[in-house]
């Protein structure tokens, strides 16, 4: 009936049951289950309590500052030339072709104001008739800003039912209305460098992507290396945040800081470091930028980590990636080369023969 209505130019519904379609979708929200943010809140002061450790960035978006902070940020004209470089229209028609021709839901992970998202699904709406765009943010006014970017920027006729989930996707496995068994593909997206932020990308893919099925597809939206991991010295002359930062990168620093401000008790003075990390990114080839912030309070002197960048090799990643059964397919260089995004394809484990060993 699907192929039917679509070979007509009719909506499968009126086609199917007689009803005719609305105009447009309305935005719904749903909170996703064990969502908690009022335990989140207690686990940072908790954190902030102690000498030092590690800020998430799930702890950044919470609060109405924060998220106004993230935006105000997304709307400084030099950082929004970067990040909206991005070739939307050039993504959207490869991954269309590997979309096929049956129901699509597009799955944005941390999505913020999910302008991305939108202008995605909606150049992807021309050629799949049922698609369905679910957006998931753990930042509630954030979530609220990206369904008036819906509202506002899909097309009435584009007929896109949009899902805004309020939730923490580390937790995906556990949220069955997500469940990839079915006729629906599944294409998962992570822009905003989103992955690159991660404590363990690896780990990531492994557990909480492996409820997807063959054939679905990830878009990551991620920073490249500036010379060799086997070259610090060189990454220390060419990456810009340790060596000449571009201006917005000050209110990148107040931003990371913000919790600590706001939810720390007896704070003085918060000063920022930028540190080249060569050990701790599982990828190779990579590494990372952190951020840190060495806090002076009336409790004493305190140091976290607020900001945790890593930067890829797109080899080592197509390789790590293909061991965790994701094939890539293409990556599109954006930002003069400073970013890319790279599209990979969920395939099947392959099945073990008796007597063969692993990895061969």
């Amino acid at each position: 009936m699907e192929k039917l209505a679509d070979a007509l130019g009719v909506d499968p519904r009126w086609f199917t049951f007689g009803r005719p379609a609305p105009d447009h979708y309305p935005f719904q929200a749903l909170i996703a289950p064990d969502f908690h943010p009022i335990q989140l809140v207690t686990e940072l002061r908790n954190l902030l309590g102690g000498r030092s450790g590690h800020i998430d960035d799930t702890f950044k978006y919470l609060d109405p500052i924060g998220a106004s902070q993230f935006q105000a940020l997304h709307q400084q004209q030099d950082f929004a030339d970067e990040i909206f470089s991005l070739p939307i229209r050039d993504i959207a028609a490869v991954v269309s072709s590997h979309l096929g021709d049956g129901p699509v839901d597009l799955l944005g992970l941390g999505v913020g104001t999910g302008d991305h998202e939108i202008r995605l699904a909606t150049k992807l709406a021309r050629h799949h008739a049922d698609l369905r765009l679910l957006l998931l943010d753990v930042s509630l006014p954030l979530l609220a800003e990206a369904a008036q970017n819906a509202i506002k920027h899909i097309p009435r006729g584009r007929n896109i039912p949009v899902v805004g989930i309020l939730g923490n996707f580390h937790q995906l496995p556990s949220y069955s209305f997500l469940d990839a068994e079915g006729p629906r593909k599944h294409l998962v997206t992570m822009f905003g460098y989103t992955f690159g932020n991660l404590d363990n990308e690896v780990r990531f893919v492994s557990n909480s992507l492996s409820w997807l099925s063959p054939g679905d597809l990830l878009l990551l939206d991620i920073d490249c290396i500036t010379a060799s991991s086997s070259e610090p010295a060189m990454i220390q002359k060419s990456d810009r945040a340790l060596g000449n930062p571009p201006s917005w990168l000050s209110q990148v620093e107040e931003f990371l800081t913000g919790p600590i401000w706001r939810y720390g008790s007896g704070i003085r003075n918060i000063s920022v470091t930028r540190t080249l990390d060569l050990l701790s990114s599982p990828v190779p080839g990579s590494y990372a930028i952190d951020i840190r912030a060495l806090v002076d309070s009336t409790t004493g002197h305190k140091e976290f980590s607020v900001g945790y960048t890593k930067r890829y090799e797109l080899r080592g990643l197509t390789d790590c990636m293909d061991k965790q059964h994701w094939r890539f397919l293409q990556h599109w260089p954006y930002a003069d080369g400073r970013s890319m995004v790279c599209l990979f394809e969920r395939r099947a484990p392959s099945v073990k023969r008796a007597g063969q060993k692993a990895g061969s």
